[in-house]
């Protein structure tokens, strides 16, 4: 059954609630008869889990169903299970790196990198060969770590995953930092951090965000850093990221207790001592405690400041956590030697330097160097007091020089002004867009117009030649009544001529009727004289 088809007949599953989701999954897996179903449900499962422990156990049991089915398996199938098998690994591993396992987890990650690799995964790759590099820079191995860190940088981009890019180029900066590379460090964090915002990753922008506000805290630039770690913190709270709320917490806690303020410090290490306790991260946990232990110290409560540090110091051991241990022992040997026990400070004190010497870490150097100029001090060795006190200057200068306030200065210039110079571009984009449609609009409405123009010519045009129609007939007509009445005038004339002729005719006639009754007798006179005769 291949992932779509399954996705379709739990997606009804996947609307409801989490935990009705999760029991439907349960529910599924137990029914399942193929062992691909099986191993489909458990990813679902295992991407829903927000828990280590069940997580942890769906892990365990993807790896073994995949396990069992690889060898008896071919083609597109037994593939298959060799992913879900990388997959498992390189999840277990993560939690083996988390609770200091560190070489299991290396172990588990080379595994899952090697079956990566068979089946052609570079996506799945470069987050792998990430988590080597890690591991080797934790252990101090600055050109293992990079040359891990350059690969997964490098298949991200043939992969096209930008998001993972800004992720790893964040790596690359932290490891450059931690050698003391300031310059180098900036030029990455701000490179990872125009990436992340391009793809607004929000959990990646709040991680470069702490990373850069550490260096100014290093240069000894509090305003800067603490705006860098409010900033990150926001958005960590808005995504309710419980891991980054955590360190952005314990930084701000870190600043106030630059500035002396170890009440507000003590406040918000306590707070991510709470939430690093309630997602079991025990590196977290382990640098909460040291952090509780140095501002218990600078507050006078020497038996409760070691009491933390100690607490720190076991979980960082357990962790293989170089760095860690460095900077465990050194604060230990500081309150120890505040309680005048300087043999076992100087013991704690020389084992701290040596670690930050194999890890050439300028910042560990230096605080495990000026601890023991103090115990020297103390013992009065003051020739191995002054050559403690040169290595702490030189590496402090090493971090905190002019080179590298004006690297850092011109690395966020030059950061504010490409995104200043990109936001101008898409600004002037929007614009050109905005003016391009109105001279289209403007085309539009000088073609409308000229069609308007050209129908009312020809309207007119229309106009005109109807009216010199209309005025030709009305002028054909006139002509024409002109004539009538002139004919009619002529016509009144011959009749009035004619009825005058008439007259004169009947004149003559009456006349002549008049002459003619004058000289004959009338009727009855002749009637009278024929009765006389007779």
């Amino acid at each position: 059954m291949n992932r779509l088809f399954f996705f379709i007949l739990i997606f009804p599953l996947l609307l409801s609630a989490q935990d009705r989701t999760v029991d439907s999954l349960k529910l599924a897996f137990k029914n399942a008869k193929h062992d691909t179903v099986k191993c489909e449900i458990l990813e679902y499962l295992i991407d829903l889990e927000q828990e280590n422990d069940p997580w942890l156990t769906y892990n365990i049991e993807l790896l073994k169903i995949a396990e069992k089915n690889i060898a008896k398996t071919s083609g597109n199938e037994r593939n298959l299970f060799l992913r879900c098998k990388a997959d498992a690994l390189y999840n277990i591993a993560f939690l083996d790196d988390l609770n200091g396992n560190t070489k299991e987890a290396l172990n588990k990650n080379l595994r899952a990198l090697k079956i990566y690799e068979t089946l052609g995964r570079k996506k799945d790759m470069a987050p792998t060969i990430n988590n080597i590099g890690a591991i080797y820079s934790r252990a101090g191995n600055f050109d293992k770590a990079l040359e891990y860190y350059e690969k997964a940088v490098k298949l991200s981009e043939e992969a096209g995953d930008k998001k993972a890019i800004g992720y790893f180029l964040n790596n690359i900066g932290g490891l450059y930092d931690n050698h003391g590379y300031v310059a180098k460090a900036l030029e990455y964090y701000y490179r990872s951090l125009k990436s992340n915002e391009q793809c607004k990753d929000s959990i990646s922008i709040a991680t470069v965000l702490t990373n850069i506000g550490m260096v100014y805290k290093n240069q000894g630039d509090v305003p800067k850093a603490l705006e860098n770690f409010r900033k990150a913190l926001l958005i960590q709270e808005s995504i309710n990221d419980k891991k980054g709320r955590a360190l952005s917490l314990n930084n701000i806690g870190l600043v106030y207790s630059l500035n002396n303020d170890f009440e507000k410090a003590l406040q918000f290490n306590l707070q991510a001592l709470k939430l690093r306790e309630q997602i079991k991260d025990v590196r977290g946990i382990a640098g909460s405690l040291g952090n509780i232990g140095a501002i218990y110290k600078h507050k006078g409560d020497l038996k409760k400041s070691l009491d933390y540090l100690n607490r720190s110091r076991e979980l960082i051991e357990k962790a293989n956590d170089k760095r860690g241990i460095s900077l465990s022992l050194n604060g230990i040997a500081n309150v120890l030697v505040d309680m005048n026990r300087t043999v076992e400070a100087l013991s704690l004190a020389k084992q701290s330097y040596s670690i930050a010497n194999n890890l050439k870490y300028p910042d560990l150097i230096s605080k495990s160097a000026l601890t023991l100029k103090r115990i020297y001090e103390k013992q009065h060795q003051y020739q191995q007091a002054f050559e403690m006190f040169e290595v702490y200057n030189q590496m402090r200068d090493s971090i905190n020089n002019t080179e590298t306030k004006t690297a850092s200065i011109k690395k966020q210039f030059q950061y504010h002004y490409e995104k200043k110079a990109l936001e101008d571009s898409v600004r002037n984009t929007e614009e050109q867009k905005v003016k391009n449609a109105m001279l289209h609009a403007q085309e539009a409405q000088l073609k409308q117009e000229k069609t308007q123009r050209i129908a009312l010519y020809g309207g007119l045009v229309l106009v005109v030649a109807f009216l010199g129609f209309v005025f030709n007939r009305f002028r054909a007509t006139q002509k024409q009544k002109m004539i009538i009445e002139q004919q009619k005038v002529m016509v009144d004339q011959a009749f009035a001529h004619l009825e005058e002729k008439n007259k004169e005719v009947l004149d003559s006639i009456h006349y002549a009727k008049r002459i003619q009754t004058a000289l004959l007798p009338s009727e009855k006179y002749i009637e009278r004289k024929l009765n006389e005769l007779n």
